[in-house]
């Protein structure tokens, strides 16, 4: 088939350019002070383990700052000075923020006046105290929910451990509780994707006599090395790798990356998955399976 030719010197001239302006992009609108302020703080209290520490005494500091200055405008501890007028001061004030402190004095300013400040004062200290009820609140609610949620690490040496699972995994355990029962049970550590109060609670339905054994469940990913080592299995005495997925060789490669993540080095992999190839792909890495 013949393809026509363009013919570069055509007479038509250059083709026609539209010279309306196009349209600029909008510019970034001016960032404000409180904006700024309210992101480096978002950022200072999502990054820092003890924002909630430094918030609550800076926000008590500012407060004592604050009814310094307002009971030295109103007049109180005239009679005193130097050091001593400083220090009483503060006493008070920290008195009247957070309780009636110990042999601190009154204020004796202008009567109304100081009226006002201690009304101040008192809505001051309930909000103080607000804060340290909710920063309470929430550190105990984190805590109850990282050991609900199986966060914390194993403290365990010298345990039998499970790694996986699926539907060998109630036999497994009343196999290892039997063989431990002479002991008078061992510890057990179970990590799995799971939710570790869905394991908790399967193995209370499934597992009635642990004969002295004590299984400890933990959710993680059985490839991850973070996972393995919050779990202590470098300190296990012996390992169980329970493959999983319904697809043989998908199966037999998670076995895999989990051994690769124990040992860290080369594997030589026995499978007895019913295929036929003779490796397994893990992704950049290729397990030779003997056969």
């Amino acid at each position: 088939m013949d393809v026509p030719l363009i013919d570069q010197k055509s007479d038509a001239g250059p083709a026609p350019v539209d010279d309306k302006p196009t349209a600029s992009a909008p510019p970034p609108s001016a960032i404000t002070r409180s904006e700024q302020f309210a992101y480096d703080f978002d950022v200072w209290y999502s990054s820092s383990s003890a924002a909630e520490i430094w918030m609550l005494v800076a926000v008590n500091v500012v407060f004592l700052i604050l009814l310094f200055v307002l009971f030295a405008v109103t007049g109180s501890g005239t009679e005193l000075t130097g050091l001593t007028y400083v220090s009483e001061m503060i006493w008070m004030s920290w008195g009247q923020l957070g309780g009636k402190a110990p042999k601190a004095m009154d204020p004796d300013g202008s009567l109304w006046l100081t009226r006002l400040v201690r009304t101040f004062a008192a809505f001051a200290s309930m909000f103080a105290f607000s804060l340290i009820v909710g920063f309470v609140k929430s550190g105990l609610k984190g805590m109850l929910k990282s050991i609900k949620m199986g966060k914390g690490r194993v403290l365990e040496k010298g345990f039998s451990m499970i790694i996986g699972w699926n539907d060998r995994v109630l036999p497994l355990c009343e196999q290892l509780c039997m063989a431990n029962e002479s002991n008078s049970g061992d510890i057990i550590v179970v990590m799995a994707p799971k939710s570790k109060p869905w394991m908790d609670n399967f193995f209370m339905d499934n597992l009635e006599d642990k004969l002295g054994s004590t299984i400890i469940t933990r959710k993680g990913d059985p490839i991850n090395p973070n996972d393995l080592m919050k779990c202590a299995a470098p300190y296990a005495r012996s390992l169980v790798v329970l493959s999983q997925g319904e697809d043989a060789d998908e199966a037999d490669a998670q076995a895999c990356r989990c051994v690769l993540a124990l040992s860290g080095g080369c594997l030589l992999y026995t499978s007895d998955a019913a295929d036929e190839e003779d490796s397994v792909d893990l992704g950049g890495r290729r397990i030779i399976k003997k056969k």
